[in-house]
């Protein structure tokens, strides 16, 4: 979390910065109109870059941590099915003949 805030503040800061260029391109005229705009493209498109690559960070991290926790959400069920099942089992060795058989005294003692 704190490491998106980092980059998002960068980012923040790198935009604020080429907009103000990009201002001062346009304000102060170059001799050559064409390097102006020439030289507003390639900020613009480093501009793009730099957005396409913090946003695509930010959201691999997000799915990276969803993957960790359907990984273990996917654990925790499995540990609950198989103390299900033996349940179901010790409840089946409880329950045989249609009669409760818990604790039972045999004619013998046991």
């Amino acid at each position: 979390m704190k490491k998106n805030k980092v980059l998002l503040l960068t980012v923040a800061i790198v935009v604020v910065l080429v907009c103000i260029i990009l201002f001062l391109i346009s304000v102060r005229q170059f001799p050559n109109g064409l390097m102006s705009t020439g030289m507003t493209a390639i900020i613009s498109a480093v501009l793009g870059v730099l957005l396409t690559v913090s946003v695509t960070q930010i959201l691999l991290g997000q799915q990276s941590k969803t993957e960790e926790e359907k990984d273990k959400n996917i654990k925790v069920f499995e540990k609950k099915q198989e103390i299900y099942h033996q349940f179901l089992e010790k409840f089946k060795e409880i329950i045989q003949d249609g009669e409760i058989k818990i604790a039972e005294v045999k004619e013998d003692g046991t």
